[in-house]
C-alpha cells in the first residue's frame, strides 16, 4: 500500500494511517501532560503559563490535523512540531544560561549539580524534542528541500550550538566578580585602634593614606554586649573612611570601651541583580559572603552579609508555593523592606536598583583583629586531635549551661536576642544529649559532665509510666513511641557501663523489655505501642528509631548480661543490613544509616559479622563522596561539609550525623585489620568543618549574651539559632574524631 500524497497536490507525503494515529495519540498525551503541568507550575510572569497553554492547544489541533489528513491539518502538525522544538530550545538556553549565571556567582557548580544537569537535559531531549523530530521526518518534504537541509542543516546546528555556548560564557563572565586585593592586617588593626581611640579620647594612631580605593564603600557597626550602638556607611579610602566614621561617632553616648566590638565591612565588588526573579534571583546572593545594596531616597544603602544572616534572610524564598517547607535564598521583597528599615524609613519605601555586594569583613575587639569568612574567624588549617577535643569539651559546657533546674535542656537558643525555647520539647534529643555528656565524662574524667548527665537522666526517669501488661516506658500517653524508649535506653545503659553503678538498673531492665516488645518476628520494629494493651501498632516507618532500638538492646544486654536482648539486637541489625537495605538501588540510597552504623559498630565489636560491616562501610563511603573536598570547592569553609551543590551551604547537623556513621565505619575497618585512609580524611575534614561553625568568643560579638553561645553550633550558615541536638551530634563527632586524629594515620 503506497503512502498517500497530501491533498492539494503538493509534494509532501503523508505517513500511513496507523502512524498518523500513533502521532495523534502522542500529541494528545503530551497536551494532557502540559495541561497538568500548567495546573501546578508557578511563574512570576504570565509568559510561561501562556506559552504552555498555547503549546497544549496547538498539540490538540495537531492531533486533529493528523487524523483528518488535510493540507491544513498537515501544516498545523508541522507547526506544532516546530513550536515544540522551539520550546525545547528555549528551555535548554534558559537552563544553561541560568547555570552559567550561578557558576559565575558562586565560582563553581559542583559535580553533583553537573551530573543532575546532564540528566535533566537528557530527559528533556527524550520527552520534549524526540517526538517533534520524528514527526517532522514522517511529514517529510520533497527531495530537493531535504537535500538542501542536508547541505546547510549541520552547519546551522553548529552555529546555533556555538551561539548558545558563547551566550552562556558571556552570562558567566558578567556574573563573576574580579578579585580585589584585601586590606592588610596592619591597616585593619590601625583602623580599629583609631576608632576606639576616638571614643576613649586617646591619641590617634597614624593611618596610611594609600590603602583602599577612593570609591570604596564601608559599613561600620559598633556593638556593646550584643547591642548595636552605632551603624554608619561612608565612602573613600581607608583613611578617608576612618576619619568620616570617627566624625559620626558620638563620644558622649559611647563613654566606655568595656565590652565593645567593631564590625567592619568593605564592599569590594557589586553586580546588578535588579530584575532577577525566581529561584535564580533568590540564589544570586552567596550566603555569608555577599550582602545586598539598594537605592533608598537617592542614597545607596548596604545590608552586610552578617546582617542578612542575623535577620535570617537567606532561606526566605519559596520557589514552589505548594511546598512551603522548601525555602532557599533571599526573597527580593524582604530584602527591599530590610534596606528601607536600615535606612531608617518605612519598610514600604521602595528600595530600587538592587545589587549583590561582595565584602571583606573583620572585627576589632580588645585590640585584636579577627578576619571573618562567612561571619566566622578565619582558621582553615587542618584540625588537630587537641582542637577536636577542645571543641567537644566546649560543646559539653554549652550543654551544661543549657541544663535547667528541672533537668531539661534549653531546646533552642536565639543568641542574637537571648531568647530561649523549651517547648515543644523533644525527649529523644534530650536523651541523646545526656548520652553525649556521659561520653565526655568517660573521655575527660570531668565530674561536672557526669553530674549534668545524671540530672538529665533523673528527669527522664521521672517521665516513666505504665505501658500496659506490666511494662513501663517514657512518656506513655495513649501510644508510646519507640524513639524515646530506645535513645533513653542507650543513655541509661551508657551510664551503667561508664560508671559501673546500678543507680538506674531498674530503669534499664524496664526499658529493655519495652523496646523488645516493639520488635517483630522478622527482626524489624513497629514504632508505636498501644499503652492499654502493650501491643505494637503497625504503621509508617520512623527514621532512625529502629537502629536506635538495636543499639539500645545491644548496650543494655551487655550491662545486664541478658542474652535474649543481645540476640534481639542481632536480629534487628540482621534485618536492617539485609532485607531492609539490600534492594536494587541500595548502594545509591542512604538516609538513616549513620544510626545503623553506630549499632553495627557495637555489634561488630562483639561478633564481627561481615554483613553488618558491609552495610556500614558502604554507607560511610557514600557519605564521603558527598563531602566537599579541598581540591573540589572554591569555598574553603565548605571542606568537610556534606552537601550536593555549592549553591546550598552544608548543614552542620546533617554533616555531624553522617560523620558519626563514618567514625563507626572507620572503627570497623580498624578491627578488620585495614583502616580506611579515605574515611579518616573524611573524618578529619568534617572535624574542621564543625569546628569552623562552632561559636567561639571571636564571633559572638553581635549576641546579647556573648558567653551563652560559646560552644554552641548553629543549624546552618543561614540561621544563627542553636538547637541542642546540633550541639550533641557535633560534640560527639569532635570527641570521637579527636581519638582517631590522635592515632597514626594508615598508609
Amino acid at each position: 500500500m503506497s503512502t498517500p500524497a497530501t491533498p492539494g497536490g503538493t509534494d509532501r507525503v503523508l505517513p500511513g494511517r496507523w502512524v498518523r494515529i500513533v502521532f495523534a495519540f502522542l500529541d494528545l498525551l503530551t497536551a494532557a501532560a502540559v495541561t497538568g503541568f500548567m495546573s501546578i507550575v508557578w511563574s512570576a510572569t504570565p509568559i510561561w503559563p501562556v506559552a504552555l497553554g498555547a503549546w497544549a492547544a496547538i498539540l490538540i489541533m495537531s492531533a486533529i490535523g493528523l487524523v483528518s489528513a488535510t493540507e491544513l491539518g498537515v501544516r498545523v502538525a508541522r507547526f506544532a512540531a516546530v513550536y515544540q522544538l522551539a520550546f525545547f530550545a528555549v528551555l535548554v538556553v534558559g537552563i544553561l544560561s541560568s547555570v552559567a549565571y550561578l557558576w559565575g556567582t558562586y565560582g563553581q557548580i559542583g559535580a553533583g549539580l553537573a551530573a543532575t544537569l546532564l540528566l535533566i537535559l537528557a530527559v528533556l531531549f527524550e520527552l520534549v524534542a524526540l517526538l517533534p523530530v520524528f514527526k517532522l521526518r514522517s511529514l517529510r518534504i520533497g527531495g530537493d528541500q531535504a537535500a538542501s537541509w542536508g547541505k546547510y542543516g549541520y552547519a546551522a546546528s553548529l552555529v546555533a550550538v556555538l551561539g548558545v555556548l558563547t551566550y552562556c560564557a558571556s552570562v558567566r563572565a558578567r556574573a563573576s566578580l574580579p578579585p580585589v586585593d584585601p586590606i592588610e592586617p596592619d591597616a585593619r588593626a590601625a583602623m580599629g585602634a583609631y576608632l576606639m581611640a576616638v571614643i576613649d579620647g586617646a591619641p590617634l594612631p597614624q593611618l596610611s593614606a594609600d590603602v583602599g580605593r577612593p570609591g570604596d564603600r564601608w559599613v561600620l557597626r559598633m556593638y556593646r554586649r550584643g547591642r548595636l550602638e552605632a551603624r554608619h556607611e561612608v565612602t573613600g579610602t581607608l583613611a578617608q573612611a576612618t576619619e568620616a566614621l570617627a566624625s559620626e561617632l558620638d563620644r558622649r553616648s559611647l563613654s566606655s570601651l568595656s565590652g565593645r566590638a567593631l564590625a567592619i565591612d568593605r564592599v569590594v565588588g557589586e553586580i546588578d541583580i535588579e530584575g532577577r526573579t525566581g529561584v535564580v534571583g533568590a540564589l544570586s546572593i552567596v550566603p555569608g559572603l555577599d550582602g545586598v545594596s539598594g537605592e533608598v531616597s537617592g542614597t545607596r544603602v548596604t545590608l552586610t552579609p552578617h546582617e542578612m544572616v542575623v535577620r535570617r534572610m537567606l532561606s526566605e524564598y519559596t520557589p514552589v508555593p505548594f511546598i512551603r517547607d522548601f525555602e532557599v535564598g533571599a526573597d527580593p521583597e524582604a530584602v527591599r523592606k530590610a534596606l528601607c528599615e536600615t535606612a531608617g524609613q518605612a519598610s514600604d519605601c521602595g528600595a530600587r536598583h538592587l545589587r549583590r555586594a561582595r565584602t571583606e569583613s573583620w572585627t576589632y575587639k580588645d585590640g585584636i583583629v579577627h578576619d571573618l569568612y562567612r561571619a566566622r574567624p578565619v582558621d582553615l588549617r587542618r584540625p588537630s586531635a587537641h582542637d577536636a577535643k577542645s571543641g567537644a569539651i566546649a560543646a559539653g559546657y554549652y550543654a551544661l549551661r543549657s541544663l535547667r533546674r528541672d533537668g531539661r535542656f534549653v531546646y533552642k537558643l536565639y543568641p542574637d536576642t537571648g531568647r530561649q525555647e523549651i517547648e515543644p520539647y523533644n525527649t529523644t534529643r534530650h536523651a541523646g544529649t545526656a548520652w553525649f555528656l556521659l561520653e565526655l565524662y568517660e573521655a575527660t574524667g570531668k565530674r561536672e559532665f557526669l553530674k549534668g548527665s545524671e540530672k538529665a537522666l533523673d528527669w527522664l526517669r521521672g517521665r516513666m509510666g505504665d505501658c500496659g501488661a506490666g511494662l513501663r516506658c517514657i512518656d506513655p500517653g495513649n501510644q508510646a513511641r519507640l524513639g524515646p524508649q530506645a535513645l533513653s535506653l542507650i543513655a541509661f545503659s551508657t551510664h551503667a557501663r561508664t560508671t559501673g553503678s546500678d543507680r538506674y538498673r531498674e530503669v534499664i531492665d524496664a526499658l529493655a523489655e519495652t523496646v523488645a516488645r516493639f520488635q517483630r518476628d522478622d527482626g524489624d520494629f513497629d514504632f508505636l505501642l498501644d499503652t492499654r494493651t502493650a501491643d505494637p501498632i503497625a504503621g509508617d516507618r520512623v527514621l532512625y528509631a529502629g537502629a536506635q532500638a538495636v543499639l539500645g538492646l545491644a548496650l543494655s544486654g551487655q550491662v545486664t548480661g541478658n542474652e535474649t536482648h543481645l540476640a534481639a539486637a542481632g536480629a534487628g541489625l540482621d534485618f536492617l543490613a539485609g532485607p531492609y537495605w539490600d534492594f536494587f538501588v541500595s548502594d545509591f540510597f542512604f538516609i538513616e544509616e549513620h544510626w545503623t552504623c553506630l549499632a553495627a559498630d557495637e555489634l561488630h565489636r562483639l561478633y564481627g559479622d561481615p554483613n553488618h560491616a558491609r552495610l556500614c562501610m558502604a554507607a560511610a563511603r557514600f557519605d564521603r563522596q558527598l563531602q566537599h573536598r579541598r581540591d573540589e570547592t572554591v569555598f574553603p569553609d565548605y571542606v568537610g561539609g556534606i552537601g550536593f551543590t555549592p549553591f546550598f551551604p552544608p548543614y552542620t547537623t546533617n554533616t555531624a550525623g553522617r560523620t558519626e556513621g563514618m567514625v563507626a565505619a572507620y572503627r570497623i575497618s580498624q578491627r578488620q585489620g585495614h583502616p580506611d585512609p579515605e574515611l579518616r580524611r573524611g573524618i578529619e575534614d568534617a572535624v574542621g568543618f564543625l569546628l569552623h561553625n562552632q561559636y567561639k568568643r571571636g564571633d559572638t560579638y553581635p549576641f546579647r549574651n556573648e558567653w551563652a553561645a560559646v560552644g554552641g553550633v548553629p543549624w546552618s550558615y543561614y540561621d544563627p539559632v542553636i538547637r541542642i541536638d546540633s550541639v550533641q551530634h557535633t560534640g560527639s563527632v569532635l570527641l570521637h574524631g579527636s581519638k582517631i586524629l590522635s592515632e597514626q594515620p594508615p598508609n
